[in-house]
């Protein structure tokens, strides 16, 4: 079970991840000045939220080994 709520975080946070980098690049790419600061706050609070809960993201290389089968 636990190395599944890893999976689970690990996933998470790589989602999260990858929505800040879309919404910074889409803030680049907008002309409305408004909406670029609204893009760039977005990011910024997922970014705030990755810091804080940062003990809570597993590595990979934390993964305890599958079960094999015999």
């Amino acid at each position: 079970m636990q190395s599944i709520i890893s999976v689970h975080l690990i996933a998470a946070h790589q989602a999260a991840l990858l929505a800040t980098r879309e919404l910074l690049a889409a803030a680049q790419e907008s002309a409305d000045e408004l909406s670029r600061y609204e893009l760039l706050g977005a990011a910024t609070e997922i970014a705030k939220a990755l810091e804080t809960h940062r003990h809570l993201w597993p590595s990979a290389n934390h993964l305890p080994n599958p079960p094999t089968t015999a």
